[in-house]
């Protein structure tokens, strides 16, 4: 998916964060994302990625690996990623939430008005 199609609330978790911090950074990102068919999945792989930078990489081989030209403090980078955890939080709260509600507006929509016959349930 191209990262156009991607929902406000990931793009902006995501992508605009990257951008503020370094342009190196959404790139890397906005690959990502053209990889995967949801935002879900986008999420998902971001959030792996994330995890594997701040735990098995050397974070410094990490940078150099992401960043191109000028390279970010390395200080700054660790809380930009750390934040990335928490707003990844956050997303993943908002989108449950949101399949909750979406949920129980098409059972309020489906489902049967006890006081009416079973035809009128149906028109």
């Amino acid at each position: 998916m191209d990262t156009d199609d991607l929902s406000q609330e990931t793009y902006d978790a995501i992508i605009i964060t990257a951008e503020k911090f370094h342009h190196d950074l959404t790139l890397q990102f906005g690959i990502l994302a053209s990889d995967c068919k949801t935002d879900d999945i986008f999420l998902d792989v971001c959030e792996s990625l994330i995890k594997e930078w701040l735990t098995e990489w050397d974070l410094e081989e990490a940078m150099l690996d992401i960043f191109y030209d000028d390279l970010p403090n390395i200080k700054d980078f660790k809380k930009t990623l750390d934040k990335y955890c928490q707003r990844l939080k956050v997303l993943e709260k908002f989108q449950l939430k949101n399949v909750s509600l979406k949920f129980v507006e098409e059972i309020k929509k489906n489902s049967f008005d006890r006081n009416k016959t079973n035809h009128e349930n149906i028109n």
